[in-house]
This record gives structure tokens, C-alpha cells and sequence, in this order.
């Protein structure tokens, strides 16, 4: 399903997902600062070492934001919107650019593509979709901020998202995935 302002368009059905190990799920809900949000969706993005969750959040004040899930940490992210991104060309691992006032290096790059999706998007899940991710540590360690540029192969606009790290109890969540031996 896709969400375009108020109206949801089915966009067609892909081949059952993977399981994984995750405790969210489409239905997870939970607190960010004054707010309420609940889980709509999730894409899968595979690279040549691996995949991660990233689950699509709706806000009750309106925004939405993504949790990414990778190597047992999470990460909690807006959309950031700039028409100011560095070429690709001009990106490498360990450049330091600037995102939001703040310096950081990249610290990671990956071809990625989607491997599977679920539940309700903001945008249509292709799976043909490839593009390249960099990954940003902030040089200010206080800040446990996160951030991603995404560039697509197509030639469309790299998408930012700006957020950071976060303990999973921090975000109060509600109807996880339970698994047997948990408590």
C-alpha cells in the first residue's frame, strides 16, 4: 500500500518476506519526545553482506520517520530536505562534509537494493530499486547523532535523513514481537 496525502492505493503484492529477528512489526507503536507514533510499514534493503530493517513510522503530529535496524542498533530518522548535497562523485569513505550545521565523515557506503516490503510506504517499493547509501558519524560524540545520503542509480535526487542512535526502551514501544525464551 502506498500513502499519497490521505488516499492509500494498493500497488500490488511481492513473495512473503524473510523472517528475522526483529521485535518490531507493522503495528509496534510507541513514544518519541511529546510524541505517539505507530509502525505502517517496513522495507528491506540487501546489500553483498547482509539486509536491515527499516520501518516506516507515522506520527501522531504529522511527520513520519523511519527506525532503521542494523547489527543490533537503532537508529531513528527524518527525511532532511536540501537541495545542497555534495556529487556523488565527490563523496568517499572517511570525507568529512556538513549536514544540519555539523561536521561529519563518512563512514560507510553501500550499493543497496530493496529485497522485500510491507504494509503501508510514503513511496512505491520497487523492486528494482538500487542505490548508493553513505553513511555519516558526526565528530561530535555528545551529539549519538545519525545521519544517511541516499543517491539513487536513477537519476533522481539523493533523499537525507538526519536522527540518531536510540535504545529501543526509550521509545515505550507497544505490541513487539515476542519470541519464545523472552520475557
Amino acid at each position: 500500500i502506498i500513502r499519497t496525502d490521505l488516499e492509500l492505493s494498493k500497488i500490488g503484492e511481492m513473495a512473503d518476506l524473510p523472517p528475522d529477528l526483529s521485535p518490531v512489526q507493522i503495528g509496534t507503536t510507541g513514544r518519541f519526545k511529546n510524541s505517539k507514533f505507530y509502525v505502517a510499514g517496513r522495507i528491506i534493503y540487501g546489500w553483498k553482506n547482509g539486509s536491515w530493517n527499516e520501518w516506516f513510522l507515522l506520527f501522531d503530529n504529522g511527520k513520519e520517520g523511519w527506525l532503521a535496524e542494523a547489527q543490533g542498533e537503532f537508529m531513528l530518522t527524518f527525511p532532511h530536505f536540501s537541495t545542497n548535497f555534495p556529487a556523488k562523485s565527490q563523496l568517499e569513505l572517511g570525507k568529512s562534509i556538513e549536514i544540519k550545521n555539523e561536521e561529519c565523515t563518512i563512514s560507510d557506503i553501500k550499493e543497496v537494493k530493496y529485497i522485500g516490503s510491507e504494509g503501508e510506504l510514503p513511496f512505491k517499493a520497487e523492486s528494482n530499486y538500487l542505490s548508493t547509501v553513505y553513511d555519516l558519524t558526526f565528530n561530535n560524540e555528545d551529539l549519538n547523532l545519525f545521519a544517511s545520503i541516499e543517491y539513487p542509480i536513477r537519476d533522481e535526487a539523493p533523499i537525507a535523513y538526519y536522527g540518531q542512535y536510540i535504545e529501543l526502551r526509550k521509545l515505550k514501544l507497544q505490541n513487539m514481537r515476542m519470541f519464545e525464551g523472552w520475557t
